[in-house]
């Protein structure tokens, strides 16, 4: 739903037709992939790279390629594109600094790095399980302990709606391989480290402050307001 208007948003301050594009993250729907080639017209080489064994399954194009790879050891040496862009990835990817270098180094001179992550680790349902836990915002933060959180699941008879055990859900969740559990600090850390490059927005989209009324245990647990209330980090950065 989101990928359209993404990548609309980044070709806007592109600024121009990228011929060569760098998808981290495209996943099995290869939606970016195909968002792209309808706003390009498919007159544009799109190079689509994720560490999943279906990558891009769901959308194929003669001028789509998909890499099984991994992005903070990203084996692709050439440095010609014009765009590296990656949506609703990079909350999952421990290595922030790495994987942001690779995307830069595999741009030409002038090419535009464009990044988006969301939703963040601290936020209300940073572990991508608000259809099961909407009522439930930072459980992950309280119960950070898989065991503990699924205790307490079976304490209050909470369960899935897809008929899975929630167990399943819960070790997904809390697999530290799949989400990064960064806080923004992370990232701003990551992104003051890059180089070879010139950066254009570093910043976060917050939740409204009311948000995290009723949370100050987690705040007296030493969260910051910025932590619970960061949802999207956004990165825009030109190769030099």
């Amino acid at each position: 739903m989101w990928n359209l208007p993404n990548a609309k948003q980044c070709l806007n301050a592109y600024g121009g037709h990228p011929k060569r594009i760098l998808i981290i993250g495209c996943g099995d729907k290869g939606e970016d992939a195909k968002a792209f080639n309808e706003l390009l017209n498919g007159e544009v080489e799109i190079t689509g790279v994720d560490i999943i064994d279906d990558i891009g399954v769901d959308y194929q194009a003669e001028n789509v390629l998909y890499i099984q790879d991994d992005a903070m050891a990203l084996s692709i040496r050439s440095s010609n594109f014009d765009l590296a862009y990656s949506f609703a990835t990079f909350e999952h990817i421990n290595n922030l600094q790495a994987a942001w270098q690779n995307m830069l180094n595999a741009l030409r001179p002038g090419g535009m790095l464009w990044c988006v992550a969301s939703p963040l680790w601290m936020s209300p349902y940073g572990p991508h399980k608000q259809d099961i836990f909407e009522a439930y915002p930072y459980i992950h933060l309280r119960y950070p302990d898989p065991e503990a959180l699924e205790q307490y699941c079976q304490s209050i008879g909470l369960a899935a709606h897809d008929g899975i055990d929630i167990v399943h859900h819960i070790d997904y969740m809390m697999n530290g391989d799949m989400f990064n559990k960064h806080g923004p600090s992370a990232y701003e850390d990551a992104v003051s480290k890059l180089t070879n490059c010139k950066i254009i927005k570093n910043a976060f989209d917050e939740l409204p402050r009311e948000t995290i009324v009723g949370s100050e245990d987690l705040l007296q647990k030493g969260f910051s307001e910025k932590d619970l209330l960061s949802l999207t980090h956004r990165l825009h950065a030109i190769k030099e």
